[in-house]
């Protein structure tokens, strides 16, 4: 119950209302309640669990700590728990996939996201951010003495190199391969573009 007590604190503060306020919403019966139920000493009733959450409009799962999910919405809620985005993030693709201007169907954002995610170079630049983050919350570097970072395939000695030169060099190889993903993805428009047939 302490994690659900938290949880309608959070709510109540982010939606600026007081314990009082509150009771008075979703017909509590009175403001010592509500305390009560954010301190974790009294337990909800399933008609208060409902209330809560169509107050606050989020998920009774998210009201009861059984989801991160806040969104009511199923194909959201579906959508992190099959990713492991947040719904922010998956909010925010779903408004991407829309182009800003009149493109040909070949073209649309939604496509162009899905060809991202498909290629090989996409793995890899996850992969590298992945470790430049990593080297960036170390407070001590790995006492490994070779470690393949650089674009070409070489490896560096840890122990030549600081932390700044590390990152320098994984920022360098991120670039180049998210480059390399500009770069197959225009050339297969390009190529989509020559072998479409010409109006007569």
């Amino acid at each position: 119950m302490k994690r659900t007590g938290k949880i309608i604190k959070e709510l109540r503060e982010k939606a600026g209302e007081s314990q009082e306020q509150l009771a008075v919403a979703i017909e509590a019966p009175n403001r010592e309640t509500i305390a009560r139920w954010e301190n974790g000493s009294r337990d909800l009733k399933r008609e208060y669990i409902i209330a809560l959450a169509s107050h606050f409009n989020v998920s009774t799962d998210y009201l009861l700590g059984l989801s991160d999910v806040q969104s009511v919405n199923e194909d959201i809620k579906i959508a992190c728990k099959v990713t492991g985005l947040s719904e922010k993030a998956i909010e925010h693709l779903s408004d991407m996939q829309y182009c800003d201007f009149n493109m040909p169907s070949s073209y649309t954002r939604v496509k162009i996201i899905e060809q991202i995610v498909l290629s090989g170079h996409f793995r890899k630049l996850l992969n590298t951010l992945c470790t430049a983050c990593l080297f960036a919350g170390a407070e001590n570097l790995t006492n490994t003495t070779e470690y393949g970072v650089s674009s070409d395939g070489r490896t560096v000695n840890f122990n030549k190199l600081s932390k700044g030169d590390l990152l320098e060099l994984y920022t360098q190889k991120a670039s180049k391969e998210f480059n390399m993903i500009i770069d197959k993805i225009t050339k297969e428009a390009v190529n989509n573009g020559n072998n479409r047939p010409k109006e007569e």
